[in-house]
């Protein structure tokens, strides 16, 4: 049986008590079935959690597959000027777009593109195989981190990041 509000709020209250005994304290109480606080939902319906998206008005859970960019992060964040890929939804037109919004890649961006990703109940492995086989072609072709790759891989890394984009 799930409990009912009335005993939700009465563990929060003790949850409440015991971090506050060790210096702790929630930043907020979120519950299934009610919207969540502003405090944690930058869009008011879902709520990030170890690397996964928490809709808890549905109590929903998916993984989070971050946007695509080629911008540096300093810190965890990225500059202001950072420019995210936009798919259309035609693939030819998508792969034509991608191929010039994509830099030079190198055996480190495509290793940090597949590790971007966060998936900690394996969800998406059958997915994400492929991707993980795509780079151990990457390394065995490439000598060193920032050593571009073939046109070949190239070609297989934007399919790759379309096919995750569209994810």
């Amino acid at each position: 049986r799930s409990p009912t509000f009335e005993e939700l709020v009465k563990l929060i209250a003790s949850a409440d008590h015991h971090f506050d005994q060790i210096g702790l304290k929630c930043k907020q109480w979120t519950l299934s079935g009610q919207k969540p606080s502003e405090i944690v939902s930058e869009d008011g319906s879902r709520v990030l959690v170890g690397g996964s998206e928490w809709f808890p008005e549905v109590d929903s859970i998916s993984t989070r597959i971050p946007p695509l960019h080629f911008g540096k992060s300093r810190r965890g964040r990225l500059a202001k000027d950072t420019k995210f890929f936009l798919a259309t939804g035609d693939q030819q037109t998508d792969l034509k777009i991608l191929g010039e919004f994509c830099p030079k890649l190198t055996r480190r961006i495509c290793a940090s593109k597949a590790a971007s990703v966060f998936d900690i109940r394996g969800l998406l492995a059958p997915v994400l195989s492929g991707t993980k086989c795509l780079m151990r072609d990457t390394v065995k072709s490439t000598e060193g981190w920032d050593d571009e790759i073939s046109s070949v891989l190239r070609n297989k890394w934007l399919a790759e990041f379309l096919r995750l984009e569209n994810l």
